[in-house]
């Protein structure tokens, strides 16, 4: 009989945050969350690999490379338990650059929409989440989280879509555009373009790069070819990454 699948957004989930898996044998892990005091909180796990959302028995997402490693070996990575703290629902890895592809964005009632939250000072602020898949490696089929910032705007010389302002928020966001090949100022403004950058997305499916640090989405790479992003621009973009300050209800495969 075909499992029920889990509803993520009324789940609920235990120990969360950055740390570490350790392989104990063949059949057993302890996966370490990193405490602010530098300790580390452990909790072990019967490894059975699948889908922990579809599968019931399943305790590790499959794609967590877990014949990669051997006894006491461990790899840092950002993770998510179930309220138990007996499995992980969610993983990734904790750094690196990822060739991925754009799946979708978080949606409400089936529409991805724009969430406003609250800033500092109580400044309300728009943000949106799109949800990316590692294509290649050995993290092959692991989903990323990321956030970016509604800067859209409207031209006010032709009413068409730009982008504002300058800094971090605005420059993953066009650099996010560029991957997808999406030409935001041939489009005339919306309060929410997200339908539409999805729609143009399922017609022309693209591949790019992101650079993760902290287990976040740091930065967005325009430019497949690695003579164009060479090692000195790779360089610059993990001095100049910053972590994501935020998390986002949704888990991932």
């Amino acid at each position: 009989m075909a499992q029920k699948r889990m509803e993520r957004n009324s789940m609920e989930y235990g120990e969360k945050g950055e740390g570490k898996i350790v392989e104990l044998d063949a059949l057993r892990a302890r996966v370490d969350f990193k405490q602010a005091d530098g300790s580390f909180k452990a909790f072990n796990i019967n490894v059975v690999q699948g889908n922990p959302f579809e599968e019931e028995t399943a305790t590790l997402p499959s794609y967590f490379p877990w014949s990669a490693m051997r006894a006491e070996s461990s790899i840092p990575v950002r993770a998510r338990l179930d309220a138990s703290n007996s499995r992980v629902m969610s993983v990734n890895p904790l750094s690196g650059e990822f060739v991925v592809r754009f799946v979708g964005f978080k949606k409400v009632n089936d529409v991805a929409v724009m969430e406003t939250k609250q800033g500092r000072g109580g400044k309300p602020y728009r943000s949106f989440t799109p949800f990316l898949e590692v294509m290649e490696g050995r993290w092959k089929g692991c989903r990323f989280i990321g956030t970016l910032y509604d800067n859209f705007g409207k031209d006010p010389e032709d009413g068409m879509t730009t982008i504002l302002g300058s800094g971090t928020g605005s420059d993953n966001l066009a650099d996010f555009m560029d991957c997808l090949g999406y030409e935001y100022w041939t489009k005339p403004y919306s309060e929410n373009p997200l339908p539409a950058i999805e729609a143009f997305t399922t017609q022309s499916p693209r591949q790019f790069k992101i650079m993760v640090v902290n287990g976040w989405v740091s930065n967005y790479i325009p430019g497949f070819d690695d003579e164009v992003f060479g090692e000195d621009e790779a360089t610059d973009a993990r001095l100049d990454a910053v972590s994501n300050p935020e998390e986002t209800d949704n888990v991932l495969d």
